[in-house]
Parts: C-alpha cells; sequence; structure tokens
C-alpha cells in the first residue's frame, strides 16, 4: 500500500509521522491487516520480533482466530502489535487486549506529541 515499506525495511520517523497525519478515506477492517502482517512476518525469517503498527479512526471487531494468531506470535516470535487510535470514534475495546500496547490521539496526531513522543521511542528500540 501507499504506506507499506519492503519487509525487513525500517519506517522513517518522518514517514510514520506523515501516515499519522493523512486520511485513507474510509472503511475500518482490522482482520486483513493483521492477518497479512502476520504472514509476511511468518514468511520472512528476518521479520521475528517484528512491530506491527496498526493505526485507526474507527471501530472493527477482530476474529477470534486472528486474535488467537496475533497473540501467538506475541509470545512465540516476540512480535509486537502497537495500536494508535487516532480521534474520539477510536477505541481500543477490540485490539487493546491483543496489542502489547496501545495509544489515544486527539483528532490531530500532531498535538499529541506528549503521547505520541513515548511509543516512537520504544518502537524505536
Amino acid at each position: 500500500g501507499e504506506w507499506s515499506t519492503p519487509a525487513g525495511d525500517a519506517m522513517p520517523i518522518d514517514y510514520l509521522c506523515a501516515m499519522l497525519n493523512s486520511f485513507s478515506g474510509g472503511g475500518t477492517a482490522f482482520d486483513p491487516p493483521l492477518t497479512r502482517a502476520l504472514e509476511v512476518i511468518a514468511q520472512t525469517p528476518g521479520m521475528r520480533q517484528a512491530d506491527i503498527i496498526m493505526v485507526t479512526d474507527g471501530v472493527a471487531s477482530v476474529a477470534g482466530h486472528i486474535s488467537t494468531a496475533v497473540l501467538a506470535a506475541r509470545k512465540a516470535l516476540g512480535v509486537d502489535l502497537y495500536v494508535i487510535g487516532i480521534g474520539r470514534d477510536a477505541t481500543m475495546q477490540t485490539l487493546g487486549p491483543i496489542a502489547t500496547r496501545s495509544y489515544h490521539l486527539a483528532a490531530r496526531p500532531i498535538h499529541d506529541s506528549d503521547v505520541l513522543a513515548p511509543l516512537l521511542v520504544e518502537i524505536g528500540q
């Protein structure tokens, strides 16, 4: 996609900040990106201990088998799932239980540096 990077490549911080300030234009579905992230991690040996970063402004469900797969990857492979909810409609109830950490930002993340900074530090480690 527009904001994806090749498997194994790091995402520059300025690239991440630009992504957080963009609008994709609609629709929330958590299962497809989580499924794809787990597939890439499973198929790419260099992706062990990868970080998955989900950015959402909405609410959706996660299928039970995908929740189980995420939790298994976190335990067995050291995968971390970071969830960034943006705006008042974003809730962490669905992704929160399977996330390593979750963050809830205002409608304009550029104004949430006190929340965003610790996330960027943690992901950068």
